[in-house]
């Protein structure tokens, strides 16, 4: 829409081969473990993973990482923050922070 229908981008900014879906991320960081170093110079361990394993409903423990949908509004020239469970708020425009566990 952006570049089509407003062209407030330049044509080809947004190829979808290169977008990266919010789960994709979460799923990441769900089995990424970082190496912890070992004082004795052996090869490191790894520790715990960086997002623990949801209860249900793709939940993000707000302590470990958040994901929010951004929504733009042309008539108003604003980008609004959508609610947590917005539907469609994660399709295209999206904010997603992670906190390195503590080890």
């Amino acid at each position: 829409m952006a570049e089509d229908i407003l062209r407030q981008v330049s044509k080809g900014t947004h190829t979808y081969s290169k977008y990266v879906k919010p789960s994709e991320l979460v799923q990441f960081f769900r089995d990424y473990r970082s190496p912890l170093p070992q004082k004795d110079g052996s090869s490191p361990s790894l520790g715990r993973p960086w997002i623990s394993v949801p209860a249900a409903n793709n939940y993000l423990p707000r302590l470990e990482a958040e994901l929010h949908g951004m929504i733009y509004n042309p008539l108003q020239a604003r980008w609004h923050l959508a609610p947590r469970d917005a539907w469609g708020a994660l399709e295209c425009n999206y904010l997603f922070w992670i906190r390195k566990p503590q080890e």
